[in-house]
């Protein structure tokens, strides 16, 4: 692990990897299991190397941290499903964690909360959509958005469209929403 560690610059091995004919991930996830015991000085020693007890929970912190820096430089968390940033596919990472909504942690929704994390990404556009609709009128005294028209880099003219486009498939209660701010079908 040492000379692992040497020549990578880190302990995380894979559980199927091999340096030259010895099984060194096999030994590795050995040392994590919680069965095995493990003297303390053998501990301190894994430790000293920064050894990685709970691989998933590092790589979890790793893409958090990555949205911490994403979030910081572009001002949201809607991350693009192909996005990577220094090599993380943070777009995926995202996209996991709005799968296991429902199963992560409590402590783990409440950091992503906390940073302003957007669970429904579909949900959250139309509401943008929506809301740079109601600009529009209030500005304009109508909701007839030419086809082209943008604002700041939304494109509220097509959002437009779209919305006539799915008009049988769109909840009632857009419909309504819609209705109210006299949209033209």
């Amino acid at each position: 692990l040492e000379q692992f560690k040497e020549r990578e610059g880190h302990c995380d091995v894979s559980h199927r990897f091999k340096e030259g004919d010895y099984s060194l991930g096999t030994w590795v996830s050995t040392q994590r299991d919680p069965r095995y015991i493990t003297s303390f000085e053998r501990k301190e020693r894994l430790d000293a190397l920064g050894f990685v007890w709970d691989p998933k929970e590092q790589q979890w912190e790793e893409g958090f941290k990555k949205l911490e820096q994403f979030k910081e430089r572009e001002g949201h968390c809607l991350v693009a499903v192909a996005h990577k940033e220094e090599g993380l596919d943070l777009g995926q990472w995202v996209s996991t964690q709005r799968k296991e909504q429902k199963t992560i942690s409590i402590e783990r929704k409440e950091r992503l909360d906390a940073l302003g994390f957007v669970w429904d990404a579909l949900s959250h556009k139309w509401e943008e959509g929506f809301t740079k609709l109601t600009d529009f009128k209030e500005r304009e005294g109508h909701c007839n958005v030419p086809k082209g028209f943008k604002v700041g880099g939304f494109t509220l003219g097509l959002w437009v469209v779209r919305q006539r486009s799915i008009k049988d498939e769109m909840s009632t209660d857009r419909k309504e929403r819609l209705d109210a701010l006299g949209f033209v079908w």
